[in-house]
């Protein structure tokens, strides 16, 4: 008996003000719903879904430059109603592509990105800007926290840098460090 009773006066204390509310009236009554953080959404695998992305590089040598991609790579992230939050790009580094056969092979070697030792390049885009992304790039057994100038839309970010590769353990001296890089996810 005790039991049912403290029962009702938790279920009386609560009921809203009932007796000013009149016939007919919603009575107010407030739920608290904490919003979910970045960091827990980003836990929760299920939202991450695959991205449309574009790649190119271009690298520099005294008189020339080629440009080239990877035919195999795939990007994962997520968005919310802001645009894309997060991003991951696994590039195969085999797959590299820049239509001329012997460049490519000399590509693959250790000269560059080795891919018997790296077969795996990663981007990670861990903070979206206004006008930049925060990325780590695991590039050449070395990973480094990278930030570039990006366009940033609801829709997509696209951008077309510069990026410095003697951090990357790149140190061929046949060419220039700096080669450009250009993508587009969505």
């Amino acid at each position: 008996m005790l039991r049912y009773l403290l029962l009702l006066l938790v279920i009386a204390c609560s009921v809203p003000d009932i007796e000013s509310a009149q016939v007919g009236e919603v009575v107010d009554t407030e739920v608290v719903v904490e919003p979910v953080t970045e960091e827990e959404v980003a836990a929760v695998g299920d939202n991450e879904q695959e991205l449309t992305a574009t790649f190119e590089f271009e690298g520099y040598a005294p008189g020339k430059s080629h440009t080239g991609t990877f035919d195999t790579f795939s990007v994962t992230g997520m968005k919310n109603s802001n645009g894309i939050i997060s991003a991951k790009a696994v590039f195969d580094a085999s797959s590299v592509n820049t239509g001329i056969a012997g460049l490519d092979s000399h590509l693959k070697n250790e000269d560059f990105f080795d891919i018997e030792q790296y077969p795996i390049i990663t981007v990670e885009i861990t903070e979206v800007g206004a006008d930049s992304v925060t990325s780590f790039i695991s590039f050449h057994g070395v990973s480094r926290e990278v930030v570039f100038p990006a366009n940033v839309s609801v829709d997509m970010i696209t951008a077309d840098f510069l990026l410095d590769t003697e951090p990357f353990n790149m140190k061929y001296t046949g060419v220039d460090q700096n080669v450009r890089i250009a993508f587009t996810v969505q």
